[in-house]
């Protein structure tokens, strides 16, 4: 799953908002994004998130420190499929925080960056075509965005 979280207190997450805003000229909840694998081996999920400290695994209780919360589906829930997901996410592990949000090097990964890399190994513009199309016309990808595609289930939002 994909967690889009936001905070009404951390300045962080007020930048990232009014950044958002600025490249869809609409009002913006969520300011963050987290994505989750099943490790089958211990039965557990795993989040992962990139903050200024990098790419890293998060407890439950860090991630969830929020006031707005938004839980997406993906599409792909083949074991295979989830598989290639958690293979990807394990290599955005330990890299740099991209404060430019740039999808274009992932050398350093934003938080977006992580659920974007770990996702496009599947024909993206087929499986994710509204999202595809918006970040082809914004030229960027902000948390929002995953919300407001369309091409994910939301499950959850609070």
């Amino acid at each position: 799953v994909i967690i889009l979280t936001a905070s009404r207190v951390h300045l962080s997450s007020f930048l990232v908002k009014v950044l958002s805003y600025f490249t869809s000229f609409k009002k913006t909840e969520y300011s963050h994004a987290v994505m989750s694998y099943y490790d089958y081996k211990d039965d557990t999920f795993i989040l992962i998130e990139s903050t200024n400290s990098g790419v890293h695994i998060s407890s439950f209780d860090e991630v969830m420190a929020c006031s707005d919360i938004c839980v997406l589906e993906i599409k792909h829930d083949a074991e295979k499929d989830i598989d290639v997901i958690n293979t990807e996410l394990q290599k955005q592990l330990g890299k740099k925080y991209d404060n430019l949000f740039d999808i274009s090097d992932d050398s350093r990964v934003s938080c977006v960056e992580v659920v974007y890399h770990s996702l496009k190994n599947f024909d993206f513009e087929k499986d994710y075509p509204n999202l595809a199309k918006m970040i082809a016309d914004k030229k960027t990808l902000t948390p929002q965005m995953f919300r407001d595609c369309g091409d994910f289930k939301i499950f959850f939002e609070k």
